[in-house]
């Protein structure tokens, strides 16, 4: 908590933590929450995580009242995944993992 403490004292107000999420995530935000709720906590979502994820996060800001700021992109995920098909021509290969081969037109083991 000392390194969290200086942290604080150093950079005041410009202080942040980020963090995943992960189940390795909550010592350190459990720690910071001790020190200050002020403390903003970044939290990159990329609209991708798995459902247990948003769960987890959800009752970890409920315990600790964390201060949260969620960076989210300003398009969708969805949104994202339909213009790289776009940018790929709207062939989705199983490359890309998306298609079984004789729905790609191709036959098996073939890079349509």
């Amino acid at each position: 908590m000392a390194r969290l403490r200086w942290g604080l004292q150093t950079f005041g107000d410009s202080f942040a933590l980020t963090t995943s999420f992960g189940i390795q995530s909550a010592v350190l935000l459990h720690m910071v929450s001790r020190i200050s709720a002020a403390i903003p906590v970044i939290w990159v979502d990329t609209g991708y995580l798995p459902a247990e994820t948003y769960r987890y996060a959800e009752t970890l800001c409920q315990l600790l009242k964390l201060n949260l700021q969620v960076a989210q992109p300003e398009q969708s995920s969805a949104r994202m995944e339909a213009l790289a098909w776009t940018a790929l021509g709207d062939r989705p290969t199983r490359r890309h993992g998306s298609l079984p081969a004789d729905a790609q037109g191709g036959a098996a083991g073939s890079d349509v």
